[in-house]
């Protein structure tokens, strides 16, 4: 008999991954890159906003970055520097990664979010809906 050892699916939900050059995004990058070398099977949620003036590169909605599987939502760049600007792009950014979770992450996938910005939350509560 033959037996497939399945590796469990990790899902990184976060608004910032790489190559965004910000604390967040390096460290979640690292976590995920780290899960890899232990044999997990692990994929990101993450927006493709930029944070920083002159952060302009085109992003791809979906790769494959040193074995982490990225899927990227794109909301509306609007101003952060605007309070309400910024409050609809987070509003939209977190629409769209719920959806995401909501249809991609499966019962017994293990998650892992950025508490900052509730995405763990939204996360919890799609799959609650499952």
């Amino acid at each position: 008999m033959i037996y497939y050892m399945c590796s469990k699916r990790i899902w990184v939900i976060s608004e910032i991954y790489y190559p965004i050059k910000t604390s967040t995004g390096y460290y979640l990058t690292e976590i995920a890159e780290y899960l890899v070398t232990k044999g997990l099977d692990v994929h990101v949620i993450c927006t493709g906003s930029t944070y920083n003036e002159g952060e302009s590169m085109s992003l791809l909605r979906e790769e494959c970055h040193k074995g982490v599987n990225i899927h990227r939502v794109f909301p509306p760049n609007l101003d952060k520097n605007n309070f309400f600007k910024r409050t609809l792009r987070l509003f939209f950014s977190s629409f769209q990664l719920f959806l995401k979770v909501l249809f991609w992450v499966q019962r017994g996938d293990e998650l892992l979010g950025q508490v900052k910005t509730w995405q763990g939350l939204r996360a919890k509560l799609a799959l609650s809906l499952r």
